[in-house]
């Protein structure tokens, strides 16, 4: 009896999915992974291709959005005016992010970001770039197939 109970806890936590269709995916402005590449535009305002395959800067310098070999978007990159987090210091902005998005706690990574994991297996990265302080959306091991390991 303890043998079963041992092993059907043990298997459901071995059939965890990472890219559970229904786990909540990091959303800033209604923006996330599953948006079209117009949503963006009408957040962003008008993106133009680069002259970098599937990159799309947005005007203004607002932001920007990068699409996969598949055309599903990959990254959403987010300029700290959008979220009026211009004024934040990077690691006070991924706290706050953090907490108001209830992702894990930002662990920094070299060079100069923050990492946070979404429970979708997306990740919210803060960091500065050329263009300033930037939030960036990613597909982290959301894309992946769900583990399989019945």
């Amino acid at each position: 009896m303890n043998t079963a109970l041992t092993f059907a806890i043990l298997t459901s936590l071995a059939t965890v999915s990472y890219a559970d269709e229904s786990a909540k995916l990091i959303t800033i402005k209604g923006l996330n992974l599953r948006s079209s590449p117009q949503q963006i535009a009408d957040i962003l305002g008008t993106c133009q291709s680069n002259l970098i395959p599937n990159v799309f800067i947005c005007e203004g310098n607002t932001g920007s959005y990068v699409t996969n070999a598949d055309g599903r978007i990959a990254i959403i990159n987010i300029h700290c005016q959008i979220i009026n987090g211009c004024e934040y210091s990077e690691d006070d902005l991924a706290y706050s992010l953090s907490e108001r998005l209830d992702l894990s706690d930002p662990r920094f990574e070299v060079p100069n970001r923050f990492v946070m994991d979404g429970s979708a297996g997306d990740e919210l990265t803060v960091r500065t770039s050329l263009l300033g302080l930037t939030v960036s959306i990613a597909e982290g091991t959301y894309y992946n197939p769900p583990l399989n390991l019945d």
